[in-house]
């Protein structure tokens, strides 16, 4: 089953993204072991992903969760790729008035194709700018 990001049940087959490798990970505050960056500091927080390469060729949707009122099937953004061959890239970049505690996480819907996880096609990251 899915598990929750601010309260907030992913919908059916929408899970959370884990990652081949972390880069950078300053202060440790995103764990790839649950796929969730937890805000340390309240502010606003700038936060993006990237897919380069995707598993097969078929759509793929990619959605972040950042707060408790996301939508459950499309979270606080939702994105999608076509379907016409593997190197479709997308992205997304948004901006969040975040308090501490909150999470924010990259979600994949596993029932269309999925990004690959090397870190040198999929990306997300968190950071607070003010």
């Amino acid at each position: 089953s899915a598990t929750a990001i601010n309260g907030v049940t992913p919908n059916g087959t929408i899970r959370i993204m884990l990652f081949d490798e972390v880069a950078i990970n300053v202060g440790n505050h995103f764990s790839n072991t649950t796929g969730k960056f937890t805000v340390p500091v309240a502010g606003i927080y700038q936060v993006n992903f990237n897919i380069g390469y995707k598993a097969a060729n078929n759509y793929s949707k990619v959605a972040l969760f950042l707060t408790s009122s996301d939508n459950a099937s499309y979270g606080y953004s939702l994105i999608w790729t076509s379907n016409n061959h593997q190197y479709n890239s997308s992205a997304a970049t948004v901006y969040v008035n975040a308090s501490v505690g909150q999470e924010f996480a990259m979600c994949l819907d596993t029932q269309y194709t999925v990004p690959h996880t090397h870190e040198a096609y999929t990306s997300f990251g968190a950071m607070l700018i003010g």
